[in-house]
């Protein structure tokens, strides 16, 4: 009875999708406003399994990254959904402004991080991709606007030592324990949460290192 309650209402969003008036990103009831600058809005965004988020409207570009897999439908105002189908730490880029929403039709809840580009390029970059930062790392996806840089560490594998020279969000696609060696700054130890994200804004010169006993697989979106 609870899983024909929760298709009819699945259904039922369906059916009222047109008569919905789009709101902004920021009110819309899925999207958690996390970080807020002159550069990004980062947006913590969990969708419930068989529920949809309202119509949205995104004024800028926007990029996200995927914490695990997912089967959704997209629909962009005005138009048929379409299928979305990711996988655990997929990143895609959108050119903005998009009015759109996603049905979740999974068991499980989709988690991503969606982060609004809010400043025009800077000129940091071509889409000519720069070679990998150090050992375990590759550069996944490049345009004007971001540099997308994947890091899989297994235990005792580490990156040597490399810069970060632009505003970035570090994203936790899976979780364990390293240790950070910040040029200058000595040696500090973290634990990683799997769907954690943090903005760093500063530059960073540094070599992470595994020292727990699980694969830690980190995603690093420069901003140009």
């Amino acid at each position: 009875m609870k899983y024909l309650a929760g298709l009819f209402s699945f259904f039922l969003i369906g059916f009222s999708a047109h008569a919905q008036t789009p709101v902004p990103v920021t009110r819309e009831p899925f999207h958690h406003l996390s970080v807020e600058n002159s550069v990004v809005k980062i947006f913590d965004v969990k969708v419930p399994p068989w529920k949809a988020t309202l119509f949205h409207i995104h004024p800028e570009d926007y990029v996200f990254a995927a914490f695990g897999d997912s089967t959704l439908k997209s629909q962009v105002l005005g138009q048929k959904e379409e299928d979305l189908i990711l996988k655990r730490g997929e990143v895609r880029f959108k050119a903005g402004p998009v009015t759109h929403r996603v049905r979740n039709l999974g068991g499980k809840p989709f988690h991503n991080v969606t982060i609004e580009l809010l400043r025009p390029p800077t000129g940091g970059g071509s889409n000519t991709p720069e070679p990998p930062l150090g050992p375990h790392q590759e550069i996944t996806l490049e345009n004007d606007r971001i540099r997308v840089t994947r890091t899989i560490l297994r235990p005792g594998e580490s990156t040597g030592q490399h810069s970060h020279k632009r505003p970035d969000v570090v994203i936790v696609i899976r979780g364990g324990t390293l240790l950070d060696r910040m040029e200058g700054q000595g040696m500090e130890g973290r634990s990683l949460r799997a769907g954690s994200f943090v903005w760093r804004e500063r530059t960073v010169t540094h070599s992470i290192s595994n020292t727990g006993r699980r694969v830690i697989e980190l995603i690093d979106i420069e901003i140009k």
